[in-house]
């Protein structure tokens, strides 16, 4: 009942991605030693996350079914709530550069919708709170430019 039928050989698409992410991290880790509060907390957390990862592939290798395929899917997923500590460590580092971001997504917007592009839809209390950035933003607080277009229906 719990055996498999089709034993695929190799890393999951989720197991791959986390693999690229750790290593990439780690390495960032590595160029970057002295910026770090705690590398080796790091580093050994990211060892941690490789052993966790070839464990659970040897033991699905040994005994195929599906309870550890579930498992080999699962422990990635929970290490997200592992990684976003991690990530404020590597946000110190880099400069902000969500002005840089919106300014990008403010022109894919104005190009694929033309002059009818609206900089964004805020919420009344969002709009009065102040905003970080320059004049030329609309503001940091804005989730995502929509582009708002008049229905085709409409006689003008």
């Amino acid at each position: 009942m719990t055996e498999l039928t089709e034993k695929r050989p190799g890393l999951l698409a989720i197991e791959w991605v986390t693999l690229i992410y750790t290593l990439f991290t780690a390495a960032l880790v590595l160029l970057l030693w002295r910026e770090f509060r705690d590398p080796w907390q790091l580093l050994t957390g990211r060892a941690f996350v490789l052993g966790g990862m070839a464990l659970l592939f040897g033991f699905h290798c040994l005994r195929p079914n599906r309870y550890t395929l579930f498992l080999r899917n699962l422990y990635p997923l929970t290490l997200l709530g592992y990684w976003y500590p991690d990530t404020y460590e590597f946000c110190q580092i880099f400069p902000n550069l969500d002005h840089v971001f919106a300014a990008a997504d403010a022109a894919r917007c104005r190009a694929r919708c033309g002059a009818s592009c609206s900089t964004s839809v805020i919420s009344p209390t969002i709009r009065s709170l102040p905003s970080p950035c320059s004049r030329r933003f609309v503001g940091a607080y804005c989730i995502r430019p929509y582009c708002i277009r008049p229905p085709s229906n409409v006689k003008g």
